[in-house]
């Protein structure tokens, strides 16, 4: 995972651990443009991006999966892409739903959701300057 997002999200939600789980997927098939990346040595993945607390004594957590990530095996991008910010915040908001979530929780949960949400805009306003 990126250190810098997960230092920033540390630092807004540090009673929330988030983790990434990578699942090889050996049924997925690539339909993209151009060669295919197995043929380079690369790997399809799934991606679990979770959102995790205890929270009243219970283990609570919430997940995003991000499927067809090509990585070549045991050197994972931290950025997955461009979309780590996407799942983890998808994650956060799942667990912002969770039955029984302390309230001191759920205003972590927002502040990592909007952590999340202004670095993605963040990503995208860099992007739209890089083409230009």
């Amino acid at each position: 995972m990126n250190p810098r997002i997960k230092k920033s999200l540390n630092r807004v939600a540090p009673n929330i651990a988030f983790a990434l789980e990578y699942t090889e997927d050996p049924n997925f098939v690539w339909d993209g443009d151009g060669p295919d990346p197995s043929e380079e040595g690369f790997v399809a993945y799934n991606i679990k991006a979770c959102a995790m607390t205890v929270g009243k004594g219970e283990f609570m957590e919430g997940c995003n999966y991000l499927g067809g990530c090509y990585e070549k095996p045991g050197h994972f991008d931290p950025d997955i892409g461009g979309y780590l910010p996407q799942v983890l915040e998808a994650a956060v908001s799942e667990l912002a739903t969770v039955k029984g979530l302390p309230e001191n929780l759920r205003k972590q949960t927002e502040a990592a959701s909007k952590w999340l949400k202004n670095e993605m805009r963040r990503l995208y306003d860099l992007h739209q300057r890089q083409r230009r």
